[in-house]
């Protein structure tokens, strides 16, 4: 698409304010990402109009802020005019104009940090660098060492040197009794870790780590639970094919379906990972493992389908896309299971699961019901262990029903 040259195309008025030389630049940074014109148009005068509020406020643009931004949003709404979006448009022009160095970044002012939200940064720092642990695991494990010392110390000082084996103990079996198994088992491996800092740190004289009780939990105690085949059929049937997004969807719940990847997986993919020659795809697994399974006919069509007809444009080259602009690959797993969870809505069907990993159970007891062993399943699913298979064996009750003890007394 051909971008106008002209500022007229999109305003009635000649722009004035501290904005306005920048518009073009912003125009076209709006067709770089996707947007369509008329939403280019739109946004371009909202920038425009909040330059000329700028100069009627005597603001300059070495002294605009986010709170010139906060002002007029407030100033919109006193007027009854603002509308969804605006704010949107306006902070990306900031940020477009701040990677092109227009105007310096204000330095924001150093929040006033509470002793416990100090120990938990300086905490998280310790695990970031010296024990190099994953950035969902720093964003799991600090908020739970939070809470431990916001409810021992509250906002006031706080001394590690002064706690004993029961202060930690009695929090574990509080927070125990409102919070799942799994949670509770990442709550006590968060603590054991933090009280192994402080001993490094030298806040503790004594490891109080051993004072952090076990959670129960037994291994594969659960059965896995599945989506029924029929409302896969039904999911399926109510992606709608008139739209992109709907075909989009589809493609993805079949990869859930027939192949049982995990959502992350999904989202990995990248265009080069199809093989469409060989009729297989690449799909990087966890630890960085990577293998390579068949593409079954209908996933690839409804996947080519998308390529031709729905996926946008950009140089982004993860297979699936958001469908509308800015556009860029989908986020796993949130992303994913949103698509499973409003095509379940959409389908009408009512449960208490609407993740994606149901779809993985689904596959693994529909192929354990047909016949498939337990180790062709964990080839497919690609498990690391055949103890994580094993689990689908509680899900063959024809073959567990010829194990099955007699009931003492007969029937009655």
């Amino acid at each position: 698409m051909e971008q106008p040259r002209n500022r007229s195309w999109t305003l009635a008025w000649q722009p004035t304010g501290p904005l306005a030389a920048h518009l073009d630049a912003y125009t076209a940074l709006l067709f770089e990402l996707g947007y369509s014109t008329l939403s280019t148009q739109w946004q371009t005068r909202v920038v425009a109009e909040f330059s000329r509020w700028l100069e009627s406020q005597g603001v300059v643009l070495h002294d605009l802020a986010e709170r010139h931004c906060e002002q007029y949003m407030q100033y919109r709404m006193q007027h009854w005019c603002r509308r969804g979006g605006e704010s949107k448009a306006i902070y990306r022009m900031l940020k477009l104009m701040r990677a092109q160095g227009v105007f310096f970044k204000p330095v924001p002012q150093a929040p006033i940090l509470s002793d416990a939200q100090r120990i938990s940064s300086e905490y998280a720092t310790y695990l970031h660098d010296k024990r190099s642990l994953a950035k969902a695991s720093i964003s799991t494990y600090v908020p739970l060492v939070l809470q431990f010392l916001t409810e021992h110390f509250g906002n006031g000082p706080v001394n590690l040197d002064g706690l004993c084996s029961d202060d930690v103990s009695r929090f574990v079996q509080r927070q125990a009794q409102h919070i799942s198994t799994t949670r509770a088992k990442l709550m006590t491996t968060a603590l054991r870790s933090f009280l192994q800092y402080a001993l490094y740190s030298g806040f503790v004289r004594h490891d109080l780590g051993a004072a952090v009780p076990a959670v129960a939990n037994w291994t594969k105690a659960s059965i896995p639970r599945s989506i029924a085949p029929g409302h896969v059929i039904k999911l399926l049937e109510h992606c709608d094919a008139r739209m992109a997004a709907g075909r989009r969807d589809r493609a993805v719940l079949l990869l859930l379906s027939q192949l049982g990847l995990r959502a992350r997986e999904i989202t990995a993919i990248s265009l080069d990972d199809i093989d469409w020659e060989a009729g297989s795809v690449r799909v990087p697994g966890k630890r960085g493992n990577e293998c390579r399974l068949p593409l079954p006919f209908e996933v690839g069509e409804s996947i080519a389908a998308y390529l031709i007809h729905d996926r946008p444009q950009c140089n982004d080259r993860s297979l699936f896309l958001t469908v509308h602009p800015p556009f860029r690959s989908l986020m796993a797993p949130h992303s994913i299971d949103a698509i499973v969870k409003r095509a379940f809505k959409r389908a009408g069907i009512e449960s208490t699961r609407k993740g994606a990993h149901q779809f993985r159970h689904a596959l693994a007891t529909q192929l354990l019901r047909q016949g498939a062993s337990l180790t062709e399943i964990g080839d497919l699913l690609r498990h690391c262990s055949p103890q994580t298979t094993a689990i689908y064996a509680k899900v063959d009750f024809t073959a567990l029903r010829a194990l099955a003890l007699p009931w003492p007394g007969g029937m009655r």
